[in-house]
């Protein structure tokens, strides 16, 4: 059979109702979904738990539970066939190639999928809204299904993720399910056993349910994705991380239970000198090497560690003493751009723009050499400012300057939180610390205090 004619057999099975075929995607949805219905209610309010319960072993119980995300199904199939099959110790059950057998490993392989994006979500909710719960008399359970309806768009996420998960795995199904037809085989596996048989409409037809399964899933994603940013109106945090800790050696520079920055807005990060005020831009720049148990940019989950390449284009973090490269002034600036690959002409606008923000348009040719150090800064700032971070991280940006070269650094910092950044300035200067609406971090003796 040809490609042409296999795709033409494949559509007249879908659309003629073939029994077999819709048989098969019943088995495979009706066990997915039931794999979920057993697994969510044990997923979310563990999930819960763990965010917000602190006991001896909760970082190994993360570690865990993010590590079995990356477990091959086909090992969690080969694990549950030796406990349900005849001398196992769930043997007398006889759920081995049956349907139960194939809802047993669908939850398991749908709990730590719940059980991550739930604990992701809670640890990302503003800890005040539990609290403020406590203070009006919500009893523990009260106060778990307020938070939990507050982080509602995160548990559906994780939902939606989980079934995507089990609906499309092979392993586990074909191990413990046995492939048998009418009773345990589901669209992956006949789809698997279809193609090895060389009879393809089938095992195309099946594709195109699955491909249309995983559309309207990515479709259901976007749509509460969008209500997500709906309901938490302009005013979002752009960033959220829990238990965010450094140490060097055995020394512990700081332990943060919680570091919230909000969009569009400027900080001021103050402290002792050493206090780690530098070290926790770095940190955030990912320049640092630092632990967290969860993190959030932008309402999304990501890791602190490895560094995620998306963030290197959102987080932008300028030194104490810029460094300018080996060009002019206009190179200096545009550098971030071209390193993105931005057309010429477009970043030649762009440049242009910055130039004149910084007002530095008068030094478009010179080189690094002959600026001076109020120059160099306000050439960094639209270094940065150019690429339209989201988070802008300052290194003391003031403290090197004084005089008019101070002023006109001043001047620039509020413009940064109008278009759109958030900005953090690690800094002793009384006068970026009362600038309007700037918020005050300290760090003093290991914790953050919000002034």
């Amino acid at each position: 059979m040809g490609l042409m004619d296999a795709v033409r057999g494949a559509f007249g099975l879908l659309f003629n109702g073939d029994p077999v075929l819709w048989r098969i995607v019943w088995i495979s949805v009706s066990t997915s979904v039931l794999g979920l219905l057993i697994a969510a209610p044990f997923a979310v309010v563990g999930g819960y738990a763990i965010a917000m319960t602190q006991f001896r072993g909760r970082r190994v119980v993360i570690w865990l539970v993010q590590a079995a995300l990356s477990l091959p199904t086909v090992l969690i199939g080969l694990l549950l066939y030796m406990m349900l099959s005849r001398h196992g110790p769930m043997g007398g059950l006889q759920w081995l190639f049956s349907q139960p057998g194939i809802v047993a490993g669908q939850v398991v392989i749908a709990l730590p999928v719940l059980l991550a994006f739930t604990l992701a979500a809670v640890q990302a909710a503003d800890p005040r809204l539990a609290e403020t719960a406590i203070a009006h008399g919500a009893s523990p359970w009260r106060v778990m299904s307020t938070l939990l309806y507050e982080v509602r768009f995160g548990v559906m996420a994780a939902i939606i993720s989980g079934f995507g998960r089990v609906i499309s795995e092979v392993g586990c199904a074909m191990m413990v399910g046995g492939n048998i037809a009418g009773e345990t085989r589901t669209i992956t596996t006949a789809i698997a056993l279809e193609t090895s048989k060389g009879e393809f409409a089938q095992g195309i037809a099946l594709g195109v349910v699955l491909v249309t399964i995983a559309l309207a899933m990515n479709g259901a994603m976007m749509v509460l994705q969008g209500d997500a940013h709906a309901a938490r109106g302009r005013m979002t945090t752009m960033l959220s991380i829990a238990r965010l800790t450094k140490r060097y050696g055995d020394n512990l520079l700081f332990d943060l239970r919680e570091f919230r920055l909000d969009a569009a807005r400027a900080y001021v990060l103050t402290g002792m000198n050493g206090a780690g005020k530098s070290t926790l831009l770095r940190v955030l720049a990912g320049l640092a090497p630092a632990d967290a148990e969860g993190m959030h940019f932008a309402g999304e989950p990501v890791r602190l560690a490895p560094y995620p390449a998306a963030l290197r284009r959102e987080i932008v973090y300028v030194h104490q003493h810029p460094v300018m490269f080996s060009t002019s002034v206009a190179g200096n600036i545009g550098y971030g751009l071209k390193a993105r690959g931005m057309a010429h002409a477009e970043a030649s606008k762009l440049v242009e723009e910055a130039m004149h923000w910084a007002g530095v348009l008068h030094l478009r040719g010179s080189q690094p050499s002959t600026l001076s150090g109020g120059e160099k800064q306000r050439v960094a700032l639209a270094r940065a400012k150019v690429l339209h971070p989201r988070l802008l991280l300052l290194d003391e940006p003031t403290a090197s300057l004084d005089g008019e070269a101070r002023e006109q650094v001043l001047a620039l910092i509020p413009s940064l939180t109008q278009a759109g950044s958030t900005v953090v300035m690690a800094c002793h200067d009384r006068d970026l610390i009362n600038l309007p609406d700037v918020r005050r971090l300290k760090l003093r003796d290991g914790q953050l205090e919000e002034k």
